[in-house]
């Protein structure tokens, strides 16, 4: 099984709920305007791919201050 890593862009809440609830992570799937709110304020978003299912994704949300 390979795996392509490409930019997620847009967001397809069916496809990252069926993700998260798959990992049993509930915090999310419980509050999906929560999930969708951290999705938007991002900085890039990845998605790993088999089979053109959405099978894993990393975000980038660390916002350093610059002084």
């Amino acid at each position: 099984m390979e795996a392509t890593l490409k930019e997620y862009t847009g967001y397809n809440e069916e496809e990252i709920l069926g993700l998260y609830t798959s990992l049993g992570w509930t915090n999310y799937t419980d509050k999906p305007e929560m999930l969708k709110n951290a999705y938007l304020n991002s900085l890039k978003i990845y998605g790993a791919y088999v089979d053109g299912k959405l099978v894993g994704i990393i975000r980038d949300w660390l916002v350093t201050d610059i002084l």
